[in-house]
């Protein structure tokens, strides 16, 4: 993907509720945003596996992409950042 439309796909938060179990996996209070630069600067596959793992689903992450691939067609690895 090129440089610009990279930059156009990034977002500036994740919905609350992802910010909320980001900081509480990091052992934060759901409402402190003291990391939240920090964890914006993450890939977002590191963003999804550290979702997952904090709901329960350990280790999922490249599980879940894979299926992504190949039931969407949609290679999440390829446009994460």
């Amino acid at each position: 993907m090129p440089t610009e439309a990279r930059e156009q796909s990034k977002i500036e938060t994740y919905p609350e509720y992802i910010m909320c179990d980001l900081r509480q996996r990091r052992g934060l209070e759901e409402d402190d945003t003291s990391e939240d630069q920090s964890i914006m600067s993450m890939n977002k596959n590191r963003i999804l596996d550290e979702v997952c793992n904090w709901n329960g689903l350990i280790n999922y992450g490249s599980s879940i992409r894979g299926w992504i691939r190949e039931i969407y067609g949609i290679d999440l690895d390829n446009i994460s950042e």
